[in-house]
């Protein structure tokens, strides 16, 4: 064996490769004792449920219907006899390989909870778990539902999601000193508006994770009401110091989530977040997502206007609004005030009447974003009237921002626009035209522009609604055609320059090889010699160049 192939980082990197089946992995594992370790550690990584461990343990504990082994739906799997503490020797061995596992108690049989209670492990049973998901619902025992949540938290822990009654928050708040390096914290709560879960409790919890970094609340109409109480969480406060300041607003304390950076926001009202970033004065925001509102044009200019006022400019690298605008489209001068946050590498507005924009106004916002990677302005387009800007707009990014890899722009594709030959982009590689209205006779001229334009770029995806639009939007196929034919022609360009520079390389090899064999006299014998060491030259003489591994 190869010595590279015993260097663990190496190993690794070959048993990760995405390309490799599970099936494949599994036949490495079995290669020898010393990839079998590293190769248990992919295959046990991401665990789908508690099923595959239970099926370590000797074949007389459990049952499944008909004999199956393949992976089995946890309501279908049952124990012939109670689980002992010896039966678990083989589970913990591979338990510790597992990062991340999804579970749902209420899908399980009540003997399972049962049998978790006889492991006998000084530790938690995962001691390496990083992700956990629990969803639990209220056909079980709460107290099976807590004692299999007790065994799955770990030290190691960094992302919690939990989908949970309310009535269990007092009990996980008890549990959450376990997984103190916690960063990521999901909370979905089951409760109706008369059952809304205790801000107490749910700070409680947040008390004991110093480290969290990320908080995401869902559920009742609560927990608007809630975030401002997590907001004055501090370790050094007691219960009444954090409740006490709350407005019925939500309005948040100008000190709260001191190292607060990605923020995302659903379903509330543009007021809401105006109101929201107002009270926390000036943040490093880096990630802000609003989605889920309803944007009357005043509406939508101040909360637009307010984020680089209340989002450091330099900061703020991923924008996202996402919201349905009744008869509002977006124009330059709404998106003018973002000018000022000339970090941003990802910027998506997804107003539902779309934008006003020229080519012009493009071309100003484009160079106030050299850094984007990522740009949309996507929407449900009025098809009576085509959209002001041209494929100038495409050129304006193109040639302001560098790094970039995805656009998603209407723009009008029968105005014969001819881009400057300087403006060519080879990063972009993905471009959604929308509903761009394009004549089918345009098409052949749109694909030449788009490739000297974007080089990259393979293909072009195109949305319509429901099929209502496909005769006029025939275009953007022949256009998608066009471009894919392209790119296989100018794959096969490469294919056949890369099998000449091998033709030559091998040709190269074997004159240097004859060249490097030494003249003998005509003896049958030497003639043999010769034979054979100018075999061995060539194939010298191909290792030198690499051409054989």
């Amino acid at each position: 064996m190869h010595a590279a192939l015993l260097v663990p980082e190496v190993l690794s990197l070959v048993f990760n490769d995405e390309s490799l089946s599970q099936a494949t992995v599994l036949n490495m594992a079995l290669t020898c004792s010393y990839w079998h370790e590293i190769a248990m550690e992919v295959l046990w990584r991401e665990l789908p449920s508690l099923v595959p461990l239970f099926m370590l343990m000797p074949e007389d504990v459990w049952c499944a219907p008909r004999g199956e082994r393949t992976p089995l739906e946890p309501i279908r799997f049952g124990l012939r006899r109670t689980v002992t503490s010896h039966d678990w020797h083989l589970v913990h061995r591979y338990a510790r390989h597992v990062r991340s596992l999804r579970i749902q108690p209420q899908t399980y049989r009540k003997s399972i909870a049962k049998a978790l209670r006889t492991s006998e492990s000084d530790g938690p049973l995962f001691p390496g778990l990083r992700h956990l998901s629990f969803a639990s619902q209220w056909d079980w025992d709460k107290c099976d539902h807590l004692a299999i949540l007790r065994m799955l938290l770990s030290p190691s822990l960094d992302h919690l999601a939990i989908d949970i009654p309310n009535s269990y928050l007092e009990q996980l708040s008890c549990l959450a000193p376990i997984c103190s390096a916690l960063t990521t914290f999901s909370f979905t709560d089951q409760g109706h508006a008369d059952a809304r879960p205790s801000p107490a409790d749910l700070t409680a919890c947040v008390r004991a994770w110093p480290a969290l970094t990320s908080i995401s609340l869902n559920g009742s109409a609560g927990m608007s009401q809630l975030m401002p109480a997590l907001a004055l969480c501090d370790s050094a406060g007691g219960p009444d110091a954090v409740f006490a300041p709350c407005s019925p607003s939500g309005a948040y304390p100008r000190a709260s989530f001191a190292a607060l950076r990605d923020l995302t926001i659903g379903g509330q009202s543009a007021a809401y977040v105006v109101g929201l970033m107002k009270s926390w004065g000036v943040r490093p925001i880096e990630r802000l997502s609003v989605f889920g509102l309803e944007l009357f044009a005043d509406a939508a200019r101040a909360l637009i206007a307010d984020i680089p006022t209340h989002c450091e400019p330099t900061a703020l690298s991923k924008l996202m609004i996402s919201a349905t605008s009744p008869g509002w489209r977006m124009r330059a001068e709404d998106v003018a005030p973002l000018a000022k946050c000339t970090g941003l590498t990802s910027l998506v507005l997804n107003v539902s009447d779309g934008t006003d924009i020229a080519d012009v106004e493009y071309e100003t916002l484009a160079r106030s974003w050299p850094l984007l990677q990522r740009v949309e302005f996507p929407g449900s387009y009025d098809r009576a009237v085509a959209p002001r800007c041209t494929m100038a707009a495409l050129g304006a990014f193109a040639g302001a921002c560098t790094h970039l890899e995805s656009i998603v722009l209407s723009f009008d594709a029968n105005m014969d626009v001819v881009p400057s030959p300087s403006l060519s982009n080879s990063t972009v590689t993905h471009l959604n035209v929308v509903d761009s209205p394009i004549d089918e006779s345009c098409a052949p001229r749109v694909a030449e522009r788009l490739a000297t334009l974007f080089p990259s770029l393979t293909w072009i995806e195109d949305d319509y609604d429901d099929g209502r639009y496909e005769e006029s939007q025939a275009g953007w196929v022949v256009a998608d055609a066009a471009m894919r034919a392209r790119a296989r022609a100018q794959r096969a360009k490469v294919w056949a320059a890369e099998r000449s520079a091998v033709k030559a390389k091998l040709a190269a090899a074997a004159a240097a090889s004859v060249q490097r064999t030494p003249s003998s006299s005509s003896t049958s014998p030497s003639r043999t010699t010769s034979s054979s060491t100018v075999g061995t030259s060539y194939f010298d003489a191909l290792r030198e160049q690499c051409i054989i591994a």
